[in-house]
């Protein structure tokens, strides 16, 4: 059997009460099984961006980055994750790098929504690069999709804050207003 290793992220403890870890779960058993690979350890980073990299500073996919640099995790191994937007929404260019230094090591990474391989072997091969542009095509799509997301939440909030100065509306159902501080007050 080969070895395996997952990850699994999702950006906000709302999801927690979905279904994203579920499904990540058992798309990373099945590809396994099918395959003959033994996932041999799983990460996750559970409510945790991937938009600034936070995920790979201080959560476990950088738990993950630095055994592999540290030379722990078996060459010829796999990562799997569903998608290139789980490992890292942020800038292109440093998903990008961050995408080349795994499959440098000697990892390869395995996106389960598509069932795309990502050896150095299958990249060098690729006589093309459509299979790396493909890859960097996801990883601009996701920066551009929490960038706009971010843009609008702030956008929102701007507005709620506004309207809590003017008016005194709550800025949600837990922040109340005050007349000292029309901004920011804890509900009772």
């Amino acid at each position: 059997m080969k070895t395996a290793f997952s990850y699994i992220r999702f950006s906000s403890p709302e999801q927690a009460k979905g279904d994203s870890f579920r499904r990540q779960s058992e798309k990373a058993e099945a590809c396994a099984k099918a395959n003959s690979y033994v996932i041999v350890k799983s990460w996750a980073d559970l409510g945790v961006s991937g938009y600034r990299g936070r995920n790979s500073r201080t959560g476990n996919f950088g738990e993950f980055l630095r055994a592999a640099r540290a030379g722990e995790l078996p060459k010829d191994s796999v990562l799997l994750v569903e998608n290139l937007d789980r490992v890292s929404r942020q800038t292109p260019r440093k998903a990008l790098s961050q995408f080349l230094e795994v499959i440098d090591l000697g990892i390869g990474v395995v996106t389960l929504t598509d069932d795309e391989w990502f050896t150095a072997e299958s990249l060098d091969e690729d006589a093309s690069g459509m299979k790396l542009f493909a890859s960097l095509m996801v990883m601009i799509r996701a920066n551009n999709e929490s960038r706009v997301k971010g843009e609008r939440v702030a956008a929102a909030w701007s507005k709620k804050r506004a309207a809590a100065r003017e008016k005194s509306v709550p800025l949600s159902d837990r922040i109340q207003p005050t007349r000292e501080n029309p901004n920011l007050a804890p509900s009772d």
